[in-house]
């Protein structure tokens, strides 16, 4: 009883020691100091690696660290401090990718600190704005146990923000670009600067380079100056003042510029842009160069009013929603138009639209079974086409095989023929040919299968339109939206039918974003359409738009209040075209297969009543052939007439025509009776 308590004793120890190990190594750590500074341009700064070992024996460390190269510069990877005590190879670095590398060793007993300096790096700052140093995911703490277990758990880097040196020039402002901070939209710059009154000239310039010192050319203006159409991205404008022939100190001033908006993307939708999945997955994503992204939009639009009042509990009913891709919405069969809009820092924006049509199972077998494509409609015409003759050719032949067999093999044009010249040989040779053929004909006729016989064949500002329904057609709902640079305008929507000469207005109000949208409720007429919009704010309206030419095409049939768009239908007809065209194939091939059963039968019967017609010329040959070796003796006794002359005459030529009849060969009379 004691022994077994003790093992009790013994495994709570075990467990109890485990979890105390598992404790310490859990804690583990790689971080860099300082976490987070702001340094100038052209300054240098040092930033530490240190190792927190919780408790742990460790004797190993191998550690990356990622910085930007376009912000940051390593002037010294190392400082010479370290507990590392032996290095695998020397810490090594890549300004031009952006890359530490360190890898070392501790001797037994290891190192147990809360607060190891692996090394200290040294950079210098190129350019402003934010840098992130980083700690590899591929770096390693290893325990000294042996093993080379890993017992990194955490890691944590620093965020650095990097500005212009402070100014020692002139005062520098701008009304078009005030934060030196922000991603502007305008390539068009303004600068303003001031000085004391002892300033008699100023020295300026704008390039790229954050921190360049102008030269000692004085410049004419001396207030402002404008730069007009400056290329994407980052902008510095130097400036100093000459006061009492000395030149003072320079101000340097960031002007940031992006007027382009993001890179064209795709919207793609999961499993297709055509499926049976309620929740369907919009995927999208795309990249700006300059001032980067800053977040996506996206507006869903059903295309008819069935759809519209399915959806409007489940789908946002402003114009656009902020997203994140994969977004994945709520919605019920019908069409829809994807709308997705990406913005950069800077506020340029990209559209890009994708249609997506939610089918009904029922619907989707039968697209399936008949893909939407005009060729394959035009296709299943030419096999319908073709079905039709085949089906009556073949039922012909097969009408025209079993008259014939039901006529029997005697009245075949062939046998029949060479039956009345055996009759007429009969007549003039004797009874019995006759009566060996009839009997052999007969006997094979009778001996066909009865059941081969059974078988049977079947102004304040001018509004901006910025997204509208293209390619629109009868079946699908008409929108339109864009911008208006103010909140709670009333933005008219005008709507001239070119071939009635009507003219429609819908209302619509800009949101605070200064986004309007209008859809329409219903379906529009087929025909050719202008449309232009106007605001009001207030009493005061703004000058008209631009018109644009709209033409509804004609995709739908209407039927009263409905809609049948030419899609069904046409899938409608190619599904009946395929059935009509397995119907009659299936015909056709069961008339095809019958006829050549029955053809086969009546060949058989013909070759049989072909073989005894042949036996029956042989007899008869034989008998002709005992009537000339008479004849011959008669000659040779001196007893020969004239008649005897004649009839050998006749018998020779009998027996040549007679010869000619039996080389003739059955495939012969098949062939014939074939055609």
């Amino acid at each position: 009883m004691a022994f077994q308590k003790t093992k009790i004793i013994i495994f709570f120890a075990l467990i109890l020691f485990s979890f105390a190990a598992h404790a310490q190594n859990s804690g583990t750590s790689l971080y860099i100091v300082p976490s987070a500074g702001t340094y100038a341009v052209g300054d240098t700064l040092t930033v530490s690696l240190y190792v927190n070992t919780a408790g742990s024996s460790i004797n190993a460390i191998e550690a990356g660290l990622t910085f930007p190269p376009d912000k940051l510069q390593i002037v010294s990877p190392s400082a010479g401090k370290s507990v590392i005590e032996l290095w695998v190879g020397q810490p090594s670095f890549s300004n031009s990718v952006g890359t530490v590398n360190f890898q070392g060793t501790i001797p037994n007993p290891g190192l147990n600190t809360a607060r190891g300096l692996i090394s200290t790096i040294t950079f210098r700052v190129k350019s402003t704005g934010k840098a992130v140093i980083d700690i590899t995911d591929n770096s390693k703490v290893l325990l000294n146990d042996g093993k080379g277990t890993n017992v990194l758990n955490s890691t944590s880097g620093t965020i650095l923000d990097l500005v212009l040196p402070p100014p020692q020039g002139p005062t520098v402002t701008s009304p078009t670009h005030p934060d030196q901070s922000r991603w502007y939209g305008s390539n068009n710059i303004v600068l303003k600067w001031s000085g004391d009154n002892n300033t008699d000239s100023y020295s300026y310039l704008l390039d790229s380079e954050p921190v360049t010192v102008p030269d000692d050319i004085p410049e004419q203006n001396k207030e402002e100056v404008s730069y007009a159409k400056i290329e994407d991205g980052a902008h510095y404008f130097h400036i100093k003042a000459h006061a009492a022939s000395v030149w003072g100190g320079v101000t340097h001033f960031a002007v940031r510029l992006d007027t382009t908006p993001p890179a064209d993307f795709k919207i793609n939708v999961e499993p297709s842009s055509r499926t049976t999945q309620l929740h369907p997955i919009i995927n999208f994503s795309t990249t700006d160069v300059a001032s980067g992204l800053e977040h996506y939009e996206i507006k869903i639009i059903p295309l008819s009013p069935v759809v519209h009042a399915a959806t409007i509990e489940t789908l946002p009913q402003g114009f656009y929603v902020e997203a994140e891709s994969p977004y994945i919405p709520e919605l019920v069969p019908g069409k829809y138009d994807i709308l997705v809009r990406a913005f950069d820092v800077a506020g340029n924006a990209r559209e890009v639209k994708e249609r997506l049509a939610i089918l009904t199972s029922t619907f989707q077998v039968i697209e399936w079974i008949t893909p939407s494509n005009p060729w394959t409609f035009i296709l299943l015409i030419v096999f319908l086409i073709c079905s039709v003759v085949l089906s009556r050719k073949y039922h012909l032949l097969h009408t025209h095989v079993s008259s014939e067999h039901t006529r029997g093999a005697l009245r075949s044009r062939e046998v029949s023929d060479k039956l009345e010249k055996l009759k007429e040989y009969q007549r003039r040779y004797g009874q019995l040919v006759l009566i060996l053929t009839m009997g052999i004909i007969f006997s094979s006729l009778f001996s066909t299968p009865i059941s081969l016989y059974a078988q049977s064949p079947k102004s304040v500002a001018v509004p901006i339109i910025s997204t509208i329904s293209d390619n629109l057609t009868n079946d699908e709902l008409f929108y339109v939206g864009g911008k208006y640079p103010a909140e709670g305008a009333t933005v008219t929507i005008y709507l001239e039918n070119q071939d009635t000469g009507e003219t429609r207005s819908f209302l619509s109000v800009s949101d605070k974003s200064g986004d309007w949208f209008y859809a329409h409720s219903d379906f529009l007429p087929v025909g050719r359409y202008v449309l232009w919009v106007q605001a009001q704010i207030g009493d005061v309206k703004s000058p008209p738009s631009s018109q644009i030419t709209l033409e509804v095409e004609a995709t739908a049939i209407s039927i009263g209040s409905s809609h049948v768009s030419f899609e069904i239908l046409y899938l409608t007809l190619s599904l009946l075209f395929m059935i009509a065209t397995l119907v009659l194939s299936i015909r056709a091939a069961h008339y095809y297969r019958l006829a050549r059963r029955r053809q086969a039968l009546l060949s058989k019967e013909i070759a049989e009543a072909e073989a005894s017609i042949h036996r029956g010329f042989a007899l008869i040959r034989r008998d002709i052939e005992d009537e000339l070796q008479i004849i011959a003796k008669l000659k040779t006794s001196n007893e020969f007439r004239s008649q005897e002359k004649e009839k050998e005459k006749k018998l020779l030529d009998d027996l040549r025509e007679i010869e000619e009849m039996i080389g003739k060969e059955v495939w012969d009379v098949r062939i014939a009776s074939q055609e």
